[in-house]
């Protein structure tokens, strides 16, 4: 078998969104001829609420797992990095030379959201000649950004500036890129083909969307948390878990504007209704400001809508998903945004709205297989027309009436395994040699 070290941000006992794709490879790229060892910043550099120390369910029991540990990580908080990529560059740098020295790997696959860990790549290609690729999840540069996500404007310029190079530099040495939308893809390949990149005259690159493991969907795992969602006096219950945020305000806008509009019409049937929003703000404090909860209540549905934006575990948010009667699925303004649950719901079976940006690549997968669920589409403009009301009052009585889905079939091209049979194909294709020459 092949090897690939993959570089990631968090992992276990750590769990959040940017590591889903390496953990799931993790369970089935050895199946497909590619052994895994995974590197990862310890537990030391993670915020406390989401290392879920119960957690072993989640991962290969036999997984490698090589940690590094912090270093001089008061130092560098005092001087405002406080990013964990920035903080572990480092000793993930030395580490990973360690490792890549014996000889023993044949890739690295670069896999999160702290870009800067991009860089290690092309280091270690300069020193050990290893191949590596690169999965984008979000863009990195952005020639323009609608949202600021630090007060700090002096940060945020050096970051933008930053990214501009630092993205030229990791990338032009690449064997491959994934992403996991093709307009995040195509930008890339815009930005960069008068290089003449070797991945890109190749065209060593793939659109890999976020998949989903079919044994975590009605898993039966009991979650001993206190969040729960509360029934109490109504018919139905609705939930959506996951980030929220000013980035999803049009989304979000879109459906309340909606739902009022049918409360208005049917307000029996709305009645019914109740819809939770959890984990949607990472180090939300007693204090903060709601902004999903503002809109809800600009839109009179406070007594219907409620959101508790505190992060819950990933166990915690599979059981929720389970116990609800219908989930909600919001994207953000960009339109190559893939959310990472689309799949993970769609696979439980229940009733599903998803409101998303017209061109994305998730609202397409709904045009392909219109038995995914009920789909309400923004652009420039959030005014729900007829057949968006009509829609949010489908998603109702489909949870009223108890309606389920079998969905699998439609799905199997993008459960895990499938994905991680995309990924063995692009990762052979890195490490072959190159063709013999005619003479």
């Amino acid at each position: 078998m092949k090897k690939v070290l993959i570089i990631v941000s968090s992992f276990k006992p750590a769990i959040i969104a940017d590591m889903h794709r390496a953990r799931m490879l993790s369970f089935h790229l050895p199946n497909f001829g590619w052994q895994i060892e995974v590197m990862t910043p310890d537990k030391s550099y993670q915020p406390p609420d989401i290392i879920e120390e119960n957690s072993s369910f989640f991962f290969p029991s036999d997984l490698i797992i090589h940690s590094v540990p912090e270093w001089h990580n008061f130092f560098l908080k005092s001087i405002g990095i406080g990013s964990i990529g920035w903080r572990a560059f480092w000793p993930m740098f030395k580490l990973g030379s360690q490792l890549l020295r014996k000889g023993e790997y044949d890739l690295v696959y670069i896999s999160t959201t702290n870009f800067v860990l991009f860089c290690l790549g092309r280091l270690w290609n300069i020193m050990h000649g290893i191949p590596y690729v690169l999965d984008f999840h979000d863009p990195w540069f952005k020639e323009n950004y609608q949202y600021i996500t630090t007060k700090n404007a002096l940060k945020w310029k050096t970051t933008r500036l930053l990214s501009k190079y630092l993205e030229r530099f990791s990338i032009k040495k690449a064997a491959a890129v994934v992403s996991v939308s093709p307009q995040y893809l195509h930008t890339i390949i815009n930005r960069y083909k008068k290089l003449n990149l070797p991945w890109i005259i190749n065209e060593k690159y793939k659109v890999i969307p976020f998949g989903a493991m079919e044994k975590e969907c009605n898993s039966g795992l009991i979650s001993n948390s206190s969040v729960k969602s509360n029934k109490s006096g109504y018919t139905v219950n609705a939930v959506y878990v996951g980030a929220g945020g000013a980035f999803m305000a049009k989304s979000f806008s879109l459906f309340c504007q909606g739902l009022k509009i049918l409360r208005e019409k049917e307000p029996e049937l709305v009645g019914r209704l109740k819809i939770s929003l959890f984990g949607t703000y990472f180090g939300w404090k007693k204090g903060d400001e709601k902004i999903l909860q503002e809109i809800a209540d600009k839109s009179e549905l406070s007594h219907i809508i409620q959101e508790q934006p505190s992060r819950v575990s990933y166990q915690e948010s599979i059981q929720l998903a389970e116990d609800a009667d219908g989930l909600l699925v919001l994207g953000v303004d960009d339109p190559g945004y893939f959310p990472s649950k689309l799949i993970s719901y769609a696979l439980l079976g229940k009733p599903l709205l998803a409101s998303f940006h017209y061109s994305s690549p998730a609202a397409s997968i709904f045009t392909q297989y219109p038995d995914m669920g009920n789909l309400i589409c923004f652009d420039g403009t959030i005014i729900p027309d007829k057949k968006m009301i009509a829609t949010i009052k489908n998603f109702i009585l489909e949870m009223v009436n108890k309606n389920s889905f079998d969905r699998r079939t439609h799905l199997k091209p993008f459960l895990a395994s499938a994905m991680a049979e995309k990924h063995a194909s692009l990762f052979n294709s890195c490490t072959l040699p190159p063709p013999r020459r005619q003479v």
